[in-house]
């Protein structure tokens, strides 16, 4: 989807892992001819990723495997979901833990890891495509949330972020 970048990102993953002295593994698909009928491109995308997360996560004999999303993405995912229709289940956003995977970083905002890599020296990398607006998603993050936190009230995700806490709580005490 990428092109140049995404091989830019994989050099940089690639010197992280030597440097922290990590296995890696890295795999290059062409994500648009491997969509299924339906798929817009990020549902594919997430698809290929985690079946991807899988295959590598079975190879090594992972238990765990750990993601980076943040606060950000949750109240992004849930206000994503209210939109599209989602009923209660939905509105939980990204759960801390689903089956073998873990978000260790769920509860930091962006910018607050952003600040602590750059106290510590430490570079990132950002996808462009985030600030591409065509992508749902980005227009949340980019454009809504913003014009809410402005015009409706400065705590929006951190309200968004709570009302997800609290579907996961409603969703376990159902599950049970």
């Amino acid at each position: 989807i990428r092109g140049k970048s995404s091989f830019e990102d994989a050099d940089f993953v690639k010197a992280l892992a030597k440097q922290w002295h990590c296995d890696l593994q890295i795999k290059h698909v062409a994500v648009p001819q491997l969509l299924e009928k339906g798929e817009t491109l990020e549902e594919g995308a997430r698809r290929i990723r985690y079946d991807f997360l899988e295959y590598v996560s079975s190879s090594c004999q992972a238990e765990i495997v750990a993601l980076g999303h943040t606060a950000d993405d949750v109240a992004e995912t849930l206000l994503f979901n209210l939109c599209r229709g989602s009923g209660p289940f939905g509105l939980v956003g990204i759960p801390e833990v689903r089956e073998q995977y873990v978000r260790p970083l769920i509860n930091w905002w962006r910018e607050d890891l952003q600040r602590l890599l750059t106290a510590r020296g430490i570079t990132w990398r950002t996808d462009p495509t985030n600030s591409d607006t065509v992508y749902a998603r980005n227009r949340i993050r980019h454009e809504v949330i913003p014009m809410l936190e402005k015009t409706i009230n400065p705590s929006t995700r951190q309200h968004l972020v709570d009302l997800a806490q609290d579907m996961q709580e409603y969703r376990q005490r159902e599950e049970e």
